[in-house]
């Protein structure tokens, strides 16, 4: 919590208005989530997300420098790729469509997410963000990757939940191969694992409902 407090002194200046824009984009996406009732992404999905991509959401400052860490030595050691990426800082790349790959896109996206996480409701990120990332070719928000893949829109079971999570990862192409359908699948039984690992804690409580 120091190395964000420092973040938000030093940086809070700089890129004060951008995160403020920012804030109010989310709440604002928000609100007309939440207005369309029937559009909002279930608890069960939001669970999934939180278990595939950032299950300590309810507790970081809108970065995870576990996870930081974790992905410069795979990344390093060449035992992978990981992001690290939290869900706010995955939100708030969709919002800027700041895709690059350098140091500095990524440094500066930390510093946004710890300053927005100060503005905005966590608990409101996870829905924001499944209502309008992108899950494969023509695939951009939670309504369309639910008519892709055949499935109602209130999603009630963790298998469901997890075929669209997955596609975060692993976005879908126009014509996927054998290759790629088998990554998806896999993707999918780990999401379902972690689900049933998470939910014997407390990492779901923050997650709001409609």
């Amino acid at each position: 919590m120091l190395v964000a407090l420092l973040i938000r002194v030093v940086f809070g200046s700089v890129y004060g208005a951008e995160a403020q824009g920012l804030a109010e984009k989310i709440t604002g996406l928000h609100r007309s989530l939440k207005s369309s009732g029937r559009d909002y992404p279930p608890y069960i999905v939001q669970c999934a997300l939180v278990s595939a991509e950032d299950w300590r959401a309810s507790k970081h400052p809108g970065y995870d420098m576990l996870s930081i860490i974790r992905a410069c030595v795979k990344n390093l050691t060449g035992a992978g790729v990981e992001g690290g990426s939290t869900i706010l800082q995955q939100l708030i790349r969709v919002l800027t469509r700041n895709y690059d790959r350098t140091a500095k896109r990524k440094a500066k996206e930390v510093i946004l997410a710890c300053l927005v996480s100060k503005l905005v409701d966590r608990n409101i990120v996870p829905a924001v963000y499944l209502s309008i990332a992108y899950y494969g070719t023509g695939l951009t928000g939670y309504k369309a990757v639910c008519a892709r893949l055949g499935l109602q829109q209130e999603v009630s079971c963790i298998e469901d939940a997890a075929k669209i999570v997955a596609r975060l990862k692993y976005p879908e192409p126009k014509k996927p191969s054998q290759y790629k359908r088998n990554k998806i699948l896999a993707r999918e039984l780990h999401i379902v694992g972690l689900y049933r690992k998470h939910k014997r804690t407390k990492c779901y409580e923050f997650l709001e409902t409609v």
